[in-house]
Parts: C-alpha cells; sequence; structure tokens
C-alpha cells in the first residue's frame, strides 16, 4: 500500500489543524483548573474525550465548594 505524497501532506496538515482548533483551547482551560495542558492530548484517542469529560465532571474544582453554602 502506498500513500502519495499530496496524501501524507495533507494528513499531517489535518492533524496540525485539529490539534490548533480544538487541542489548544482545551490546554488552556484545563491549565486554568489546574491541571496539565498535556492532558489535551487525550482529546486524540478515540473514546478519550468522553472519558476526560467524565474524570472531569466529577474531579475536585478550584474554588469555594458551592455545597459550604
Amino acid at each position: 500500500m502506498s500513500y502519495s505524497i499530496a496524501y501524507l501532506i495533507s494528513l499531517i496538515f489535518g492533524l496540525i489543524l485539529a490539534f490548533i482548533v480544538v487541542g489548544m483551547p482545551t490546554g488552556i482551560v484545563l491549565r486554568r483548573l489546574g491541571y496539565s495542558e498535556w492532558w489535551a492530548l487525550v482529546l486524540f484517542i478515540p473514546g478519550g474525550a468522553l472519558v476526560g469529560l467524565w474524570v472531569l465532571a466529577f474531579a475536585n474544582w478550584p474554588g469555594p465548594d458551592p455545597r459550604t453554602r
């Protein structure tokens, strides 16, 4: 199976574009929440975004606890 150079270049360009459009903003949000921005790479694993959302939903968030009001 042989791929053309144009196909490989477009694949690499698409992956870089996906990282810029999705990965960088996710990294910024994670950094603001106190997590490492490297966790944004989980988005590119199939099913990783869904698992990451569930982990983030039940994690301890920074700031005052709303249940103590």
